[in-house]
């Protein structure tokens, strides 16, 4: 019995053991590469661990191996770690020969990978070494290039393994090659490397093409990854969006005559790479020239994001967003202010035009108490906490109601409680785009004197309901002649009554065909903290009822712009093929700046916006006031990139599937 509970010891040890991996299977499994050594083509090939085709070629080199008195071994090893301190170094001795190698890698025993050899340390190789590469010469050492050798050891770590083998098949070719020099993947691929027509470069491709193509796509805008000469899913993605851009098939593949287009001056650009200052190429020259179309930017579209870009992508963001001024432009900034250059253009057409702005009244607050007011993501208590605001933090008011107010700080939209909040009218600058309007040559309205009169005739303007009242003919466009007192020249946006100021003599302004959002400004904060706050009393119906006063008389003009119904589009220009930024809901009331030819001209989202004065009823006080709807996405702009270019592809069908190549080959 007791010889019988040995026995079964011993079984369980040695099942146990033959669980257990083999020394070095950890480190093979992990290894990077595999190598293989051809004796009869004195080849050493270093594929990826796993993929011994071409495609797994990293390096590929010619050797000495051992003489026919001292051959190099034929098996598979697993290479080990240091015997030496020297090897893996720039010099190892051989003390049997008196005699100096370069980076020596231990493959079996005595047998190594290593350079050419040296009769001393620091001089040249011995000239009979490196004329034998290619045929047997060594003790059984494997010998290579310097620089072969040194990919080795700095390579392939312990736990690589290395097949060493006759193939019996002389490639004289590549013999031929390799005794003109070493292939490396990271300087040109294989097809290149052994004369082949170039003819496709897709998934799975790899080498020094692929990294020049992820090169270019990343400077156009396209490719928002590591340029590392393996093409893999991004840099198919990339080239289906530079193939869309050109209208052509989306295959994801690249062609001879796609690399042209690729690389050709009029190469369109994208908006798929986030841009920051250092960045340069076309789709940096791309942004320059839709900020230039803005009157943002007066430097070169040079494609150098230099800090008069920076200076400019701060000014848009502090114009037309209320997003932080960083200076950097991601996707979507960029995609944002090619949007806006485009309907600026649409817009002017040939005229010139110039960026003004204009104050408008706002409803702000200010956190009121002792301690920090908390935004909600919801207006109750129990919904997320989006930021903790502190006393005298100003927020701009969207929507306010009895208990709770959407509020915006920064660019966090949320909820706070109307007790934590103490509500003022301020000033916020609305910035839009109108026609340049030429000085005339009368002195007495262009330049004003040291103490400018107010005269009615020309600083007052007359109170004619058809300004704010549409009728069903369009009102006449303002003149910039000094003789016409009966309708003034129309500010961008104003909805507080006019006044008569000195500016108004210097260049009046036509009506602005373009207006954007407002940033806010300083003024307007109450006058002291114990100030009556106007949420104390009255109901939620009774919160928010305005009216704006017309010049001269006590009639009033419509506050809100009500949606009688469902589904009523809200334009980006007065123009019913304008973009549709929005549908929105019946009910929906929106404040009122403008009414003008058939047109109502709202404060949408902190910008000015338009709406068909048939879709809507004018108000007083708006039932349900919604600024913070949800825009629809924006039409779709050309997908050129936003430079306008046109791409001429030579002999560039529209579909690439079954092109045929020239002989010439890809550079």
């Amino acid at each position: 019995m007791r010889f019988r509970r040995i026995l079964c010891a011993v079984l369980l040890l040695v099942l146990v053991a033959a669980a257990l991996p083999l020394p070095g299977e950890t480190a093979l499994a992990a290894a990077r590469y595999y190598i293989t050594v051809d004796l009869t083509n004195q080849i050493v090939t270093v594929y990826d661990n796993g993929n011994t085709t071409e495609s797994g070629i990293a390096r590929q080199m010619i050797c000495s191996s051992g003489r026919a008195a001292t051959p190099t071994p034929v098996g598979t090893y697993t290479l080990p770690g240091k015997s030496y301190a020297s090897e893996r170094t720039e010099w190892y001795y051989f003390s049997k020969y008196n005699c100096y190698a370069k980076w020596a890698t231990r493959i079996v025993g005595g047998i190594l990978f290593h350079s050419v050899l040296y009769t001393a340390a620091k001089k040249g190789p011995t000239s009979s070494s490196v004329n034998a590469l290619g045929g047997q010469a060594s003790h059984g050492c494997v010998r290579l290039r310097v620089a072969d050798a040194k990919w080795i050891a700095e390579n392939c770590p312990a736990g690589t393994r290395c097949r060493i083998y006759k193939s019996g098949k002389t490639n004289s070719d590549l013999r031929k090659r390799l005794l003109n020099k070493s292939f490396s993947r990271a300087s040109e691929s294989y097809d290149q490397f052994m004369g082949r027509k170039t003819e496709l470069l897709a998934r799975g491709s790899r080498g020094d093409l692929v990294t020049r193509l992820q090169k270019r796509l990343k400077a156009l805008g396209f490719l928002n990854d590591v340029a590392d000469g393996i093409f893999g899913a991004n840099t198919e993605t990339a080239v289906k969006r530079f193939q869309a851009a050109c209208g052509l098939t989306q295959n994801g593949e690249v062609r001879l005559p796609l690399w042209k287009a690729i690389f050709a001056d009029s190469a369109p650009t994208g908006t798929w790479v986030p841009l920051s200052s250092g960045m340069e190429g076309p789709a940096v020259a791309a942004l320059q020239g839709a900020l230039i179309r803005l009157k943002l930017y007066e430097g070169a579209a040079d494609g150098d994001y230099d800090d008069d870009t920076v200076q400019a992508v701060k000014r848009y963001q502090t114009c037309f967003t209320e997003d932080s001024a960083t200076g950097k432009a991601n996707a979507a900034l960029q995609r944002a202010i090619f949007a806006r250059a485009d309907s600026v253009a649409e817009a002017f057409g040939d005229r010139e035009y110039q960026l003004v702005s204009d104050t408008v009244e706002v409803e702000l607050a200010k956190v009121r108490g002792t301690s920090t007011a908390k935004l909600y993501a919801k207006g109750k208590s129990s919904s997320k906490v989006l930021a903790k605001l502190k006393k005298k933090t100003v927020v701009s008011v969207l929507d306010r109601k009895s208990s709770w107010s959407k509020v915006r700080y920064q660019d966090v939209t949320g909820y706070i409680k109307n007790k934590y909040l103490k509500f003022y009218t301020g000033t916020a600058e609305v910035y839009s785009y109108a026609d340049l309007t030429e000085p005339t040559a009368t002195p007495e309205i262009l330049i004003p004197t040291a103490e400018p009169t107010a005269t009615p005739e020309i600083f007052i303007p007359t109170p004619t309901p058809e300004i704010f009242i549409p009728t069903v003919q369009p009102t006449a466009k303002p003149t910039a002649t000094p003789e016409s007192t009966t309708e003034p020249t129309a500010t961008p946006v104003s909805i507080a009554q006019p006044t008569a100021t000195p500016e108004s003599t210097v260049e009046p302004t036509a009506t602005p065909a373009w207006d954007w959002t407002f940033v806010l400004g300083p003024e307007g904060e109450p006058a002291s903290e114990d100030a009556p706050d106007p949420a104390a009393a009255g109901d939620e119906a009774g919160v928010g009822e305005v009216t704006m006063p017309l010049t001269g008389d006590n009639t009033h003009a419509p506050a809100y712009a009500v949606i009688k119904s469902d589904g009523a589009p809200l334009y980006a220009l007065p123009d019913a093929g304008a973009t549709v930024l929005a549908t929105l809901p019946g009910d929906a009331g929106l404040q009122v700046l403008r009414l003008e030819d058939g047109w109502v001209t709202v404060l949408y989202r902190q910008g000015a916006a338009y709406l068909r004065l048939e879709d809507v009823r004018l108000a007083d006080a708006a039932p349900r006031f919604e600024p913070g709807l949800e825009a629809a996405e924006p039409t779709q702009r050309p997908d050129d990139g936003g430079n306008g270019l046109q791409i001429e592809v030579e002999d560039a069908p529209q579909e690439t599937d079954g092109l045929t190549l020239e002989e010439e080959v890809i550079p």
